[in-house]
């Protein structure tokens, strides 16, 4: 059976979140960016941009997928 690893980011920066202590909002406030912004970039492939900053203050990879 295969696993489907289509947003391993999700799961990714959940557990840096966790190890870290964060909180989506601490996170966003880091970012300075809206809350809502930050964890629609965390669960979605939506704001490319924020998703970066996310994966960089996490220190997590951000693998791009093909469109």
């Amino acid at each position: 059976m295969e696993t489907n690893n289509k947003n391993k980011f999700s799961k990714d920066a959940r557990h840096k979140l966790i190890e870290l202590n964060l909180t989506v909002t601490k996170l966003a406030r880091q970012l300075k960016r809206p809350r809502a912004t930050v964890s629609k970039s965390i669960h979605s492939e939506r704001f490319p941009l924020v998703r970066a900053s996310v994966a960089k203050k996490l220190g997590i990879t951000l693998n791009q997928t093909a469109a």
